[in-house]
């Protein structure tokens, strides 16, 4: 093991060669920024805060990584390292047993530390906008995770440990990236930094079926992969209240999605549906239902049932009638029905216009 003394100053020279400013409390953000200069402060800090949309704007420095000394702040809570261009995170990171929020994204990190089931009481992770092609095997040991975010990835898939992320209530998962095989540009997806990043597109085509172990979830998007299937098992996830499945290449849904009663937000949108199951009507909390740009030829008869629907979509379909039961809506707001083949002189929607339901027939939205 290294000396006191020496991991301390190897970090102030690491901290002075950047040229971080020196740790001091932002009222404005709320938190502690930059990096201390004494050992006292250095053995006692909780938060690193180095992110300079965290208020250290243009701080970026030119390390692939943080130095291996970071391993030694065992008090660490809190570390936002998010957009300063690094391209590894140290495994010495996975040291810190205290960690409870890591936020690591806008960054160019193509994997993450084998041992990162280490940090125990880590509960909100943010990767957002990297490089990672796939999680460590042993994920799932996260056991106290809250919060996982991994928009802007390449993935190819999720660990079947994901499932034993039991207390699990957010997940963030788009992908946010081109239907193109390869992505070369010299700014990707936000970056704060300019690089030339050029690398294969990768996007999940499915999901684990330990994904539906994940009983606790509140949240969830997957937006814009290339997902086809929906397991049986969705109907596990009962407390789920937003789920967002848009830009994917679902063709058919599970009936089971009708046991999911407290699902509040549901967006299907830009996928290949021909068919809803009746089921989904079954979702009484249900208050915004996005099915446009699929390849539905009809809805089902009780879609009426979903009395506190306020936003429904089914633009761009193929419908050329809808159900009498769609007049039944009692707090709809909007009605959007273009690109379909409707006849809008037959439509007759008496008990809607009595609550001024926005009803249009475009093909797209304003």
């Amino acid at each position: 093991m290294m000396k006191k003394n020496s991991w301390i100053q190897n970090l102030i020279k690491w901290a002075d060669k950047n040229k971080l400013p020196v740790y001091s409390y932002n009222n404005t953000y709320k938190h502690w920024c930059g990096f201390p200069r004494d050992e006292q402060t250095i053995l006692s800090m909780e938060e690193l805060i180095l992110s300079p949309s965290a208020s250290l704007k243009g701080q970026l420095f030119g390390a692939d990584k943080l130095p291996s000394e970071i391993g030694y702040l065992k008090k660490l809570k809190k570390i936002n390292i998010s957009a300063l261009g690094l391209k590894e995170l140290c495994d010495e990171i996975c040291n810190l047993e205290n960690l409870v929020f890591l936020d690591i994204s806008e960054n160019q990190i193509i994997k993450l530390p084998d041992k990162i089931g280490k940090l125990k009481k880590l509960q909100e992770l943010n990767c957002n906008t990297n490089r990672l092609n796939y999680l460590p095997d042993n994920f799932g040991e996260l056991k106290n995770l809250l919060s996982l975010k991994l928009d802007g990835n390449p993935l190819v898939e999720l660990p079947s440990s994901i499932g034993n992320l039991s207390i699990l209530k957010n997940l963030c998962c788009d992908s946010n990236l081109p239907e193109n095989d390869f992505f070369e540009n010299d700014i990707y997806l936000g970056l704060n930094i300019t690089t030339n990043i050029n690398f294969k597109i990768e996007k999940l085509k499915k999901l684990p079926e330990s994904f539906c172990k994940l009983i606790n979830l509140d949240t969830v998007s997957l937006r814009g992969h290339r997902i086809d299937e929906l397991s049986t098992n969705i109907k596990n996830l009962k407390k789920i209240k937003s789920l967002c499945l848009a830009g994917n290449k679902i063709v058919s849904l599970p009936q089971g999605i009708g046991e999911l009663k407290d699902l509040e937000d549901l967006d299907l949108s830009n996928n290949k549906i021909e068919s809803i199951p009746d089921q989904i009507c079954n979702l009484l909390k249900l208050s915004t239902l996005d099915l446009s740009i699929n390849k539905l030829r009809e809805l089902p008869f009780c879609i009426g049932d979903l009395k506190n629907l306020t936003f429904l979509s089914v633009m761009d379909n193929d419908l050329d009638t809808l159900p009498s039961s769609i007049d039944n809506f009692r707090c709809l707001e909007e009605l959007y029905l273009g690109g379909n083949k409707i006849d809008q002189d037959n439509c007759k929607f008496d008990k809607l216009a009595m609550i001024n339901t926005y009803i249009d027939f475009d093909t797209s939205m304003s």
